[in-house]
């Protein structure tokens, strides 16, 4: 059996690919990985170039489409495609039998799209449920008061040596082969290494945050090229204040990240996006935007004027 999985090109998104080469074996699956500007662009290309017919399934994964995709999905390929994703801006997908977007466990716990694709395949090896409980942590900030500080360091060291050696280190553990003993020596090192260049570049990033407005919202904005997801997080918890801090990364976008209940991240995201014609989404308190090169010259030249006020 042939598989195309579509995913998202973090932790999480190759947490599902690996779920997938358990069930269906590595050498059946092939593996797209994208972000929210480019996932329907890459849907597509399979279908108009007819290679979808090749794969006896098609798995989207930690990642949702737009709705003229899934119409065209639910015309022709509804018996092909299964979605899995967590994203609460995607529950509207649920409209359709072939998507299935859960957010929370019955324990009324965040979910990651690994745990729900896990579940899914009710692959319940032990150190299969291990690695993904440590995704699902992190992903789903859940780390971040439970004190699973492997969570954290599995994330770092995915940053670090990509996506691609990270996932056969996972196969690595759960084969349990000699390989995963030898690098994880390596990996202590190396994330020992990141951990104090961490706290230099958190530290520099706080004194260059600048202060910005969003509709009623105050913002912190900070251009960075690392550390993106816990830079946001950890300068939220530095700055109470602000209900948000706006991570601009000049490769891959916007990244809002916030530590307030009241503030849902996802659909601020979903909203600036719709604004200018982009994709935007994510989590409550996790989302990003995709930008075009346009327009985050013109955020830039906004923040070195002094600020930004209103739309984007």
């Amino acid at each position: 059996m042939k598989i195309l999985n579509i995913t998202h090109t973090d932790l999480d998104g190759i947490g599902c690919q690996l779920i997938l080469e358990l069930e269906f074996g590595r050498e059946n699956i092939k593996v797209e990985r994208c972000n929210y500007n480019n996932v329907n662009e890459a849907f597509l290309k399979y279908i108009e170039s007819g290679e979808y017919r090749e794969y006896n399934k098609i798995y989207i994964t930690d990642i949702s489409v737009s709705e003229e995709v899934a119409e065209l999905i639910e015309r022709e390929l509804s018996s092909t495609v299964i979605l899995l994703d967590h994203h609460k801006t995607a529950e509207w997908l649920n409209k359709y039998d072939w998507a299935n977007v859960i957010t929370h466990n019955h324990e009324k716990l965040p979910i990651s799209a690994s745990e729900l694709v896990r579940s899914y395949f009710k692959n319940n090896n032990p150190k299969v449920t291990e690695i993904i409980k440590n995704i699902n942590d992190y992903d789903t900030w859940l780390f971040s008061t439970n004190g699973n500080i492997h969570a954290k360091r599995l994330n770092d060291l995915c940053y670090m040596i990509g996506l691609d050696e990270t996932l056969d280190y996972l196969h690595s553990q759960i084969n349990n082969d000699e390989i995963a003993e030898k690098m994880k020596d390596k990996y202590d090192f190396l994330l020992e290494v990141r951990e104090n260049e961490y706290k230099k570049y958190l530290e520099s990033s706080n004194k260059s945050l600048t202060i910005c407005s969003y509709k009623e919202y105050k913002v912190g904005v900070v251009i960075a090229e690392r550390f993106i997801s816990e830079l946001g997080n950890d300068l939220a918890k530095l700055n109470p204040e602000l209900d948000f801090i706006a991570v601009l990364n000049m490769r891959s976008g916007l990244s809002l990240r916030g530590i307030k209940e009241d503030i849902d991240l996802g659909l601020i995201a979903k909203e600036i996006g719709n604004s200018i014609g982009v994709k935007g989404g994510g989590h409550p308190r996790s989302s990003a935007i995709s930008l075009t090169s346009n327009i985050k010259i013109k955020f830039v030249k906004d923040i070195l004027k002094g600020g930004i006020s209103g739309d984007i």
